[in-house]
């Protein structure tokens, strides 16, 4: 076990150095010249005039670009989260993911809470880090009361999404018993699962690697073919996705 929490250490550290938030500009349209930095979020007045138009009406393209223009451009980060909501609310998914990031810094309970909402609208829309912040939120009990029931389901659904710290962190808990009960024959079954989707190379790659050896002395020959038909289930629905 002491393997195992060691390697959700190491993991934790990578998961905050690239779980930020996520910038995109969701134009939807190819830029002719190549920008850089926040140069990409800038709007004529006219651009400008357009956009909040077709935020009025319940665009929420326009109103996600408009709150780009103000968070990266203008500066205004009040003017920035109120076009952030309406795009999250016409259900822009990065904007529910982006407006739940900002929400979930608050010292303020509410807003955290309101940042579990739009966390969960955005993870109920497909997307894969909401999946896993939800997961982590259940987890850790920091924002609302822990539940490990519903963090293995959240890392479950991310790991169904090829998202590698979410498999990695859905072996552990069915390799602890976290969650459930203990079932390390499908521990086994989602690092076959992982080699397929994790370079060896990487440093994910490598702790995947020092779990197989770790996990496979502790099953059977009879556990290991169960392993192995599992994988191969667990395969065939990835491989629709």
């Amino acid at each position: 076990m002491r393997f195992f929490s060691s390697i959700i250490i190491i993991l934790v550290i990578l998961v905050l150095l690239t779980n930020n938030l996520v910038c995109i500009s969701s134009t939807g349209e190819e830029d002719i010249v190549a920008v850089t930095g926040s140069e990409k979020y800038y709007l004529t007045t006219k651009e400008k005039e357009d956009l909040l138009i077709k935020a009025r009406m319940g665009d929420g393209n326009a109103a996600f670009k408009l709150a780009n223009y103000y968070e990266f451009i203008d500066s205004n980060r009040s003017e920035a989260l109120i076009w952030l909501e309406k795009a999250a609310k016409n259900g822009h998914i990065v904007a529910q993911y982006n407006l739940a990031y900002f929400l979930s810094l608050s010292p303020d309970k509410k807003e955290n809470e309101q940042a579990i909402y739009w966390f969960t609208q955005a993870a109920n829309s497909g997307d894969v880090k909401a999946m896993v912040r939800l997961a982590q939120e259940y987890e850790s009990g920091n924002i609302l009361e822990g539940d490990l029931i519903k963090a293995k389901e959240w890392y479950q659904k991310a790991a169904f999404e090829k998202e590698t710290s979410a498999i990695i962190k859905l072996i552990q808990f069915l390799y602890e018993g976290k969650g459930g009960s203990q079932d390390i024959v499908q521990a086994y079954a989602w690092i076959l699962i992982a080699e397929t989707v994790i370079p060896s190379s990487s440093v994910n790659g490598q702790i995947i690697a020092n779990m197989k050896t770790e996990l496979k002395g502790k099953l059977t020959k009879h556990d290991l073919q169960l392993a192995d038909d599992e994988f191969k289930r667990l395969s065939l629905i990835l491989n629709k996705k």
